[in-house]
């Protein structure tokens, strides 16, 4: 394994940051003091050590964690016991950026009997590989978790999905955007205007400024780094880019959703596809009710292999697309841009 990693936690440690300051609101102090007691009526109370070490892990407590699970480990007998502890010691040290030490505690938890069917120890590795772009030994890790749960294992699952998404998407550009968890309204405008150059293909004129400083009304773009990008996507005149008094919100993150609004709204400027095509249909995902607003926009992008639903039958409509999900689709989407007249008309049927 590549030990020598690149800069700390860029990709899921700003979302785990994010995730346990939430979290920390609601981990009390009466919590972690029932678990404290406990220990201190019985030393060898694991359940406790292992419960207050993951109350100190989502309260951001690093060193208080790492003093519990240290204590833990000195009175565990079982071996799950062990594994538990040894995981918990691996995000332990991720919340240092400590990838060496994290390392030293998956090598320590692969000695215990049994870890070759504790998947949670090799995906709590994987996450850290991840984010530290070291594709191959998070692969590696992944692997070794599928493998040692035989039931079905959705945190690796769905790890290996967005690696191999990653993947894919670098292959496409080089956009830093590929590692993020979620993407802003700014980026996108950026990865339209820039990296995928979507506009060229939609055949419209140059829209004219009605003046720099308000731009049909745009207020909120001027001094920002793609500032142009912004300007150059408004000047679309994208019912999913327009803007409410003023404001483009490029600091939004943007959902599957509105993703999915945007893939139909380009492919009716260029192609004249229905936005309503699929209202009054049932929906074939749990999550998507028929009269959701972007119901027949998801719609238009699933039929046409530029969204995919999940296993479980669902879609997430409102979650946060990734930068890597939204390059994909935006370059799927590209390609059917570029195609033929004749292919082009092939869709519309």
């Amino acid at each position: 394994m590549n030990e020598q990693l690149s800069s700390p936690y860029r990709v899921l440690g700003i979302g785990l940051s994010l995730i346990l300051l939430l979290f920390s609101q609601i981990v009390s102090a009466d919590t972690v003091q029932s678990y404290v007691d406990r220990i201190a009526q019985d030393k060898r109370d694991i359940a406790a050590y292992i419960s207050l070490t993951e109350a100190q892990i989502i309260a951001m407590d690093q060193k208080g964690a790492e003093k519990t699970q240290k204590r833990g480990l000195r009175y565990a007998k079982a071996n799950t016991q062990k594994l538990e502890l040894r995981t918990l010691g691996i995000r332990v040290w991720a919340m240092t950026d400590d990838v060496k030490k994290a390392l030293r505690e998956y090598r320590r938890g692969v000695r215990v009997k049994g870890s070759d069917q504790f998947s949670a120890l090799h995906l709590e590795m994987a996450r850290i590989f991840f984010s530290q772009r070291a594709f191959e030994d998070a692969e590696e890790m992944l692997r070794l978790s599928l493998l040692a749960d035989d039931m079905s294992n959705e945190g690796a699952e769905s790890l290996l999905k967005r690696l191999q998404m990653v993947e894919r998407a670098i292959a496409i550009t080089k956009s830093e955007f590929a590692f993020a968890e979620s993407i802003n309204r700014a980026a996108v405008a950026h990865l339209l205007s820039q990296e995928l150059a979507v506009a060229q293909y939609l055949d419209l004129p140059k829209a004219v400024s009605v003046g720099e400083t308000s731009d049909q009304g745009l207020t909120d773009y001027q001094g920002l780094e793609f500032a142009s990008d912004i300007l150059a996507t408004h000047r679309l005149n994208l019912r999913s880019f327009r803007i409410t008094n003023g404001a483009f919100q490029p600091e939004k993150a943007m959902t599957r959703g509105e993703l999915a609004l945007l893939v139909e709204d380009i492919l009716y400027v260029k192609l004249g596809i229905s936005r309503t095509a699929f209202i009054g249909s049932a929906s074939p995902f749990s999550d998507l009710a028929s009269n959701d607003t972007s119901f027949n926009a998801i719609m238009s992008s699933v039929t046409r292999g530029l969204m995919q639903g999940r296993k479980d039958g669902s879609i997430g409509p409102r979650e946060l697309v990734s930068g890597a999900e939204a390059i994909l689709v935006l370059h799927s989407l590209k390609q059917i841009l570029k195609r033929p007249v004749q292919a082009k008309k092939e869709i519309l049927s």
